[in-house]
């Protein structure tokens, strides 16, 4: 695609069918003149390649296409062009082998082939072959080759596993071209071409060469390990298994999921129903069911909030369906118990909501057996030394331990909402206290207190900043003026010098009309001297001290950086 182009639409047709062939979209003439047809529906196409903005294409004279329509055109110009090509880009090939011996140590075997050029000389399309019918059928020894290179082109449909498993059945070899992403920078004439050949994603469907030399290869391998087996065998190392388990270690897995099985089996059926329950659709059916049945008490509780609904309460917990009942009348009850009815200050722990909850509306069945199993196995892992172990059962996958709710989590969840919302005042962990005027007017207090405070340190930050701020002009401007004084310095020195040099040049050329100019300080010198008298430079330039030289050297003495090098002594 042209550097500044627009992409085509993927209805448009990106080449076209003429007296039987395919041709790009810069081959034809412009508009209507072409005379192509689709490949696809067979309809006429307008060539659109005289314009600067879009990408050339073809488009359907009727004004609609389909993706149909540039499928069968790229997948038709495609075969068109392996037909006329005579050389393709053949795919890598690799495959990775490993083998363990005895003692559980891996042994590695990987056989590549790089991808490379192949040249053919014969190619056909479409034909049948003891049952197959391969896009392009390539030889380069003529149809009749031992063993044909079968190219399938992808752009809609890849070599399903029937005809995959039929071509390795009989020994041919496959590679299958995938074009079914080609960009459209790709589809140029020109770079299609190039693209199909050698550009494209390829792969090898079956590579009975490559096949064989693994297959020797791995029955090297597996000469080897058995070797290494024999001889450990004979040393009389312990044969352990891909996970490096002995046989005792294996036996001793065994007993452990047999154990597992065993204490799972009480709790199938409910395993079962807890896979049911936690589904998004059965909960928000549960949901609205129970509030629902529910509606007097939620409606009651809601009186004590204004009549809305409270933030805190529109969003659950995924435990929250624990209880025997309605995420929003166990949410609304408890705010109410806690901090509604409380005072102020009074402290609030999710144990306790948790507890009160369970007491008051109950815990699912199938929820409290399976909450059951994991206390028991807690209980008897903290008989064993260990305290801070989590509530879960060893004979439950993690899933499952996830899945199996926690009434305490729950109630931490809504201490947190309502903690949010203002009411309550996060003390530590699982603990809050009930908010009031009193705590607001000490919080507000402190609050003003630190904020003053922080205005205080502001205020010295800036000060300070001032303070080095002024300070660092001071110095910069202490700076310009040596600066200053330095040029006027140096202007001056340089105005003497360029009357001195003048004068010399005058002098000398009244004497001999010709002068020697030091090329490292500019300092004349009267012919006959080996070096220069200012700086002891021998780079001499004789040069002739004419009138109109003369009038140059003010003007070239005053723009030369050089003669400020120049010492001040009288001319003899």
């Amino acid at each position: 695609m042209l550097e500044g182009t627009l992409p085509i639409s993927p209805h448009c047709v990106p080449f076209g069918l003429r007296d039987g062939q395919m041709h790009g979209v810069e081959d034809v003439p412009t508009g209507k003149a072409c005379g192509c047809i689709c490949p696809e529906c067979n309809s006429p196409l307008i060539a659109k390649n005289a314009g600067l903005k879009q990408q050339h294409h073809f488009s359907h004279q009727a004004g609609y296409g389909s993706d149909a329509c540039r499928e069968t055109a790229i997948h038709l110009i495609a075969k068109q062009i392996l037909v006329r090509a005579r050389q393709l880009l053949l795919p890598e090939w690799k495959r990775r082998c490993e083998l363990r011996d005895v003692s559980g140590t891996p042994h590695f075997l990987n056989h590549e082939r790089p991808a490379k050029p192949w040249g053919y000389a014969e190619a056909t399309e479409e034909v049948w072959q003891d049952g197959i019918r391969p896009d392009v059928f390539l030889s380069d020894r003529g149809a009749a080759a031992t063993l044909p290179l079968l190219v399938e082109v992808k752009v809609s449909h890849a070599v399903d596993d029937a005809k995959a498993h039929l071509v390795r059945h009989r020994g041919w070899a496959m590679v299958e071209i995938d074009l079914s992403k080609t960009p459209d920078d790709a589809l140029a004439p020109c770079a299609f071409e190039r693209y199909v050949l050698e550009g494209a994603p390829r792969k090898w469907i079956h590579a009975p060469k490559a096949e064989q030399r693994f297959a020797e290869a791995r029955l090297v391998l597996r000469a080897k390990v058995d070797a290494i087996n024999a001889e450990l065998r004979r040393q009389g190392v312990e044969e352990r298994d891909a996970f490096g388990r002995t046989a005792k270690e294996r036996q001793k897995q065994q007993d452990i999921d047999r154990l597992r099985d065993s204490r799972r089996r009480e709790y199938m059926r409910d395993l079962d129903a807890l896979e049911r329950k936690v589904l998004p659709e059965a909960l928000r059916q549960r949901e609205e069911e129970l509030q629902a049945k529910e509606a007097e008490q939620i409606a009651a509780l809601l009186r004590n909030f204004g009549g809305q609904v409270p933030p805190f309460a529109r969003t659950a917990h995924r435990h929250a369906w624990a209880l025997n009942t309605s995420s929003m009348r166990w949410h609304l009850a408890a705010a109410d118990h806690f901090v509604l009815s409380a005072k102020e200050g009074a402290r609030v722990t999710a144990g306790a909501v948790s507890r009160w909850l369970e007491h008051s509306f109950g815990v699912d069945e199938v929820a409290a057996r399976l909450i059951e199993a994991q206390k028991i196995d807690r209980d008897r892992k903290r008989k064993r030394g260990d305290a801070n172990v989590a509530r879960t059962a060893w004979f439950f996958d993690d899933w499952e331990n996830g899945a199996i709710p926690s009434v305490f989590h729950a109630a931490d969840h809504l201490l947190d909402r309502l903690a949010i919302a203002g009411h309550l005042l996060r003390a530590e962990k699982w603990t809050y206290l009930v908010d009031g005027p009193v705590g607001r007017h000490a919080r507000l207090e402190e609050s003003k207190r630190r904020q003053a405070a922080e205005a205080e340190a502001r205020r010295k930050g800036r000060e300070e900043d001032e303070r080095r701020l002024a300070k660092a002009i001071a110095e910069a401007e202490d700076q310009q003026r040596l600066a200053a004084i330095e040029r006027e310095a140096t202007d001056e020195l340089r105005r003497k010098r360029v009357e001195q040099l003048t004068a010399v040049y005058h002098a000398l050329a009244e004497r001999s009309g010709e002068c020697l100019d030091c090329q490292n300080c500019r300092w004349p010198s009267p012919p006959g001297v080996a070096a220069c008298p200012n700086c002891g430079s021998p780079s001499l330039l004789l040069i002739k001290l004419d009138a109109s030289r003369l009038r140059e050297v003010p003007h070239r003495l005053r723009s030369d950086y050089c003669i400020v090098r120049c010492r001040s002594y009288p001319f003899e």
